[in-house]
């Protein structure tokens, strides 16, 4: 989006609200808008984005039909129930959080809350939950008597209460600052308010000093020769310093919680785990080596998957916060100009963002259709559905051979 040339003024200056560099709101909106960008909106939002949505949608509610079936849910099956759920509600808004990043928001200021934060907090819950269980297993083959003493005073519902309530804390900045609006630099172009009747509530005159007054003559045009100015839904402050508390805030709870802790505690849980599978300590019988093999690459796949869907994106994140927020000149800002550079790390962080999707997709295939006792449950399930048909088709022809003869 271009200004003309005619405004050499960065918008974290003039407007705390918006910010085109607003990273977590994943917007491309802003005067620094590039072609490259837009088309990689374009052809993430409708295409890709809409593939993980239906791919997810459908490997999770496959997960959920057995976990949602069982008659007395092990600790494991209630994690992975909630898992599933988190991963669910992650898809459903993914295409309101596309339409929200190409274009206006039109479905008022509590769709845009209740999307920004129900995304923020599955995404939250979602890694707590993978950390709870790679400790449940961590439990169960480290400590398998211990834990069979523990199972039933375990809180199961209580522990994923405890999740579900701190992700909902944790994404609390995303409920109360999230907003639907017009931004200012639309009105500096001479962009109608909707929200307001078509009328201006921001001007900018001559001397760029801006007012709460109705536009003249001489700041601007009459504003019926101006193009209706689309809202956004984006982070919004009430002064500069808010701003930058928050936009700093959000990305370090992101890293911290999102990715940080869930990996250590992986890493000493699987890690625990691969050492005493290595050591044979609970395997006994036929085939022990080859079920000792199997297992220590499950735990590393799941591991390993975990690490390349989310670190490349939290990398990112954390270079796009040290430049942005504290100004640090890191090697690659060096080789080109700043423009190029943010540009670039707006591209790195939409494509990197993608990749951690599709850890909602891989996650009913690693947690549930790997293992051998799920893939039983599900086809016990499956098989208490088809008798049902074929009884009443049954039922239904010998009548209909008693009706002709």
């Amino acid at each position: 989006m271009d200004l003309g040339g005619t405004l050499n003024l960065t918008l974290d200056s003039l407007d705390p609200e918006y910010d085109y560099l607003d990273y977590y709101n994943g917007s491309f909106e802003g005067p620094c808008e590039t072609v490259q960008n837009r088309s990689l909106a374009l052809m993430l939002g409708p295409y890709v984005h809409s593939v993980i949505c239906v791919l997810g949608l459908i490997g999770n509610c496959l997960m959920l039909l057995p976990l949602c079936c069982a008659p007395k849910p092990s600790i494991t099956q209630v994690l992975l129930l909630h898992l599933a759920l988190a991963d669910l509600v992650i898809v459903l808004v993914l295409p309101g959080l596309v339409v929200m990043d190409l274009g206006a928001w039109s479905d008022g200021g509590a769709g845009c809350k209740v999307l920004r934060g129900g995304y923020s907090v599955s995404l939250y819950s979602a890694a707590l939950l993978l950390a709870a269980v790679s400790a449940d297993r961590y439990a169960a083959v480290v400590h398998a008597r211990r834990r069979l003493r523990a199972r039933s005073q375990m809180p199961r519902l209580l522990l994923c209460a405890f999740v579900w309530f701190f992700a909902i804390l944790l994404s609390l900045p995303n409920f109360i600052f999230y907003e639907r609006y017009l931004p200012q630099h639309h009105m500096w172009m001479g962009h109608q308010d909707l929200e307001s009747g078509g009328g201006f509530n921001l001007t900018m005159d001559t001397d760029y000093n801006m007012t709460g007054d109705q536009p003249t003559p001489s700041s601007l045009r009459d504003s019926s020769s101006y193009d209706p100015a689309p809202l956004v839904c984006a982070l919004r402050f009430p002064n500069s310093e808010m701003a930058r508390l928050v936009k700093i805030m959000l990305p370090v709870m992101q890293i911290a919680v999102g990715f940080v802790i869930p990996l250590l505690v992986m890493c000493f849980c699987y890690g625990s785990i691969v050492v005493t599978l290595l050591r044979g300590r609970h395997l006994s019988g036929k085939g022990r080596g080859f079920r000792r093999e199997r297992a220590v690459r499950l735990v590393l796949l799941v591991a390993l998957v975990f690490v390349l869907c989310h670190a490349p994106f939290n990398v990112v994140l954390l270079w796009h916060t040290l430049n942005t927020h504290f100004q640090i000149i890191l090697p690659l800002s060096l080789l080109t100009s700043h423009l190029q550079f943010v540009d670039r790390l707006e591209m790195a962080l939409a494509l990197t963002q993608t990749m951690a999707l599709l850890h909602c997709v891989l996650n009913p295939l690693l947690y549930g259709f790997n293992s051998a006792p799920f893939r039983t449950r599900f086809y016990s399930v499956l098989h208490k559905l088809r008798p049902q048909r074929r009884l009443s088709s049954t039922s239904h022809s010998e009548r209909s051979t008693h009706y002709t003869l």
